[in-house]
């Protein structure tokens, strides 16, 4: 999730793309060094040593399925950065967000209040004019009272959003710089050009260009010192912009290549039930076997795993039509059971899947809201259920009907009979 995390951060605008290349990296490099079994991760390692937490761990097949999606999905994100622009508007939208929520901390009020931010269409400039304001404010503000330690953390998050763009245009994109206006001016350099959107590899392309129209542009320069200067530092920036960006484009390029690389590490084929044809819930490595119990559900994240090992060649397509279709009904709804209910399980897969229009899924989705939405309790259910079917399978059925019957009655719904081994549905 942190994967894929990270990349809606980069479409909102609440990180940069070097911010998203490096931090994905580290992340990456430390799952390279986690001791795996057939490319699968085990459920806990200790943070410090990332040695696995249990003796005889276990390989999750479920857990292992949203990992494997997520490593495809951000393989495709990071090529695809490579292509976007570099620098959008977005990010100030994400500084706007971060910036509104900041005010709502009522012992900022004084302090921010009279800071407005530019409008929705403002040009780059506007908000790069903005930002020694804003930071000026923050300082005040932090200055002014002990902040709460949520309200001390969107302080110094601001501040990171802010010198993060900085860092970007400094670093990355120097000729976008308000400072060199004046100078893209003189050589005919218009806004569009200056500012329009560029993919990385066109950046850099255009960072080459402007060198060489700097320097036909030089003798023309001379006579003005201010504009000479602006010149002389602009042309120093450029080598370390255009060595930035090449870099920027490996470490995305690299990005892909090592999570597709993860993801087919990543072997199905061995926690197939022979007999049913479906995937186990996982492997045991202390007794070196695949777990008796398996996910049967489609209204679940088994989805996901099912749907990578049939891809795959692992399993083959009827495998898909073996996963429970049962159905139940509340609040006014017809849906798809799942194991426990949660909007987690019904929802999940479809981060990584997409749901058609109409189709018995897509309505299981949309029904599932409404059910959650109809219940409007928040304590109704313990907010830590997940899948966990073997737990349900060596329960005892008292054990099971009682904890459902109670969990039921809470939520106002009738308890249906259903097959001992699989919990009854409720939301």
């Amino acid at each position: 999730m942190l994967l894929n995390a990270r990349q809606a951060a980069c479409e909102l605008g609440f990180l940069t793309t070097p911010e998203f290349a490096a931090l994905t990296s580290r992340s990456l490099a430390t799952i390279a060094r986690l001791e795996k079994y057939r490319g699968h991760l085990y459920n806990w390692y200790d943070t410090q040593t990332l040695q696995p937490l249990n003796a005889e761990p276990f390989v999750s097949s479920v857990d292992s399925g949203n990992l494997v999606a997520s490593l495809y999905t951000l393989h495709a994100g990071a090529q695809e950065l490579t292509r976007n622009p570099l620098f959008s508007p977005q990010l100030f939208h994400g500084l706007a967000a971060h910036w509104r929520l900041l005010r709502l901390q009522t012992e900022f009020t004084a302090s921010l209040t009279p800071i407005s931010l530019p409008g929705p269409s403002a040009p780059t400039e506007a908000w790069i004019e903005w930002m020694p304001l804003a930071e000026i404010a923050l300082k005040a503000a932090a200055d002014s009272v002990v902040p709460q330690p949520d309200s001390a953390w969107w302080i110094d998050e601001t501040r990171r959003r802010m010198t993060a763009i900085l860092d970007l245009l400094c670093e990355y994109l120097p000729w976008m710089l308000p400072a060199y206006r004046p100078l893209c001016e003189f050589i005919q350099l218009g806004p569009e050009e200056r500012n329009g959107p560029r993919s990385i590899e066109d950046a850099i392309l255009f960072a080459e260009i402007l060198d060489v129209r700097l320097v036909h542009a030089w003798d023309s320069l001379a006579p003005n010192p201010e504009l000479l200067a602006s010149g002389e530092k602009l042309r120093g920036s450029l080598p370390a912009a255009i060595h930035n960006l090449r870099n920027l484009v490996t470490d995305l390029r690299q990005i892909a290549k090592d999570a597709e690389r993860l993801a087919e590490d990543t072997e199905f084929a061995f926690l197939i039930d022979p007999r049913r044809q479906i995937l186990s819930i996982g492997y045991d490595m202390g007794k070196h076997q695949l777990h008796e119990a398996c996910y049967d559900m489609i209204a679940s994240e088994a989805r996901i795993a099912t749907f990578l090992a049939i891809t795959r060649g692992d399993l083959p397509q009827h495998s898909w039509a073996k996963l429970a279709r049962d159905h139940t009904y509340a609040y006014g709804h017809f849906l798809l059971s799942s194991w426990t209910g949660t909007m987690f399980e019904y929802l999940m897969p479809s981060i990584w899947m997409r749901s058609y229009h109409g189709t018995l899924i897509a309505r299981t989705e949309a029904s599932s809201v409404c059910v959650q939405r109809a219940l409007r309790a928040p304590s109704t259910f313990p907010g830590a259920f997940r899948n966990r079917p073997p737990h349900a399978k060596t329960m005892p059925a008292t054990i099971t009907t009682r904890l459902l019957a109670c969990l039921a009655s809470r939520s106002r719904l009738t308890l249906r009979p259903v097959r001992s081994f699989r919990p009854i549905p409720h939301f």
